[in-house]
């Protein structure tokens, strides 16, 4: 990205005036080493603030309540730019109820809307393919306990993003904290901290089906 646009040309500017370049991830540190030398960089991680911050024990009575939980809650938490990947969400619980899935899920969509049409055209999609019963558009909530509620209450947190400015998604750092095994892309600084196989498992961009496969292996 210090290549293009107007970053390129004041890089120069900006190394001889700039102390310290603060990355929020080592990855994507390294990703502009050649650029950048190591004594201009520094790497402050985003970290979970108290009031979606959750505590061993709750995590502990989630997994418990899980165990015998029915049905199956898929969160996905982000503005809902394109580019961050909810199509892609909804696709991946059509293709999952088109294909005679057993899975008793849901999705909670949270997040602001750019604009009042892409939200109603997709609440008009989930009408017209009867999906309306799975799929919740919750829309803003600022209430940060309620977030924590969705963070709490869900069996996987999921963000296929491919927006071109990520960075290092806090809301896949707050899942974490509440225990939730994330489906994401591989995608900015994401793979640094989502292991595939291990705490999550990583997508392709614009790759429903990944998603859906992901979701089956989750449930099982």
């Amino acid at each position: 990205a210090m290549q293009k646009g107007g970053t390129g040309i004041t890089m120069p500017v900006l190394m001889e005036n700039v102390d310290t370049f603060v990355f929020t991830s080592r990855l994507l540190s390294d990703q502009v080493s050649s650029e950048l030398p190591a004594s201009k960089r520094a790497v402050v991680h985003n970290t979970v603030d108290e009031d979606v911050r959750c505590s061993q024990d709750e995590v502990r009575e989630k997994i418990n309540r899980k165990a015998n939980c029915g049905v199956f809650r898929i969160l996905f938490l982000s503005n809902m730019a394109p580019s961050k990947g909810y199509a892609d969400v909804v696709e991946a619980i059509e293709q999952l109820r088109d294909g005679q899935s057993q899975i008793p899920l849901h999705l909670d969509l949270v997040g602001d809307w750019p604009d009042e049409t892409r939200r109603q055209n997709l609440e008009e999609r989930l009408v017209e393919d009867d999906l309306a019963d799975h799929v919740t558009v919750h829309g803003r909530v600022t209430d940060r306990e309620k977030v924590r509620g969705f963070f709490l209450n869900a069996d996987t947190f999921v963000l296929p993003t491919y927006y071109p400015n990520e960075a290092q998604p806090i809301s896949i750092i707050e899942a974490m904290n509440a225990g939730t095994p994330i489906i994401a892309t591989s995608h900015a600084s994401i793979p640094e901290y989502v292991t595939d196989d291990h705490n999550g498992y990583l997508v392709s961009k614009q790759a429903p089906s990944e998603i859906a496969q992901a979701i089956e292996r989750l449930y099982d």
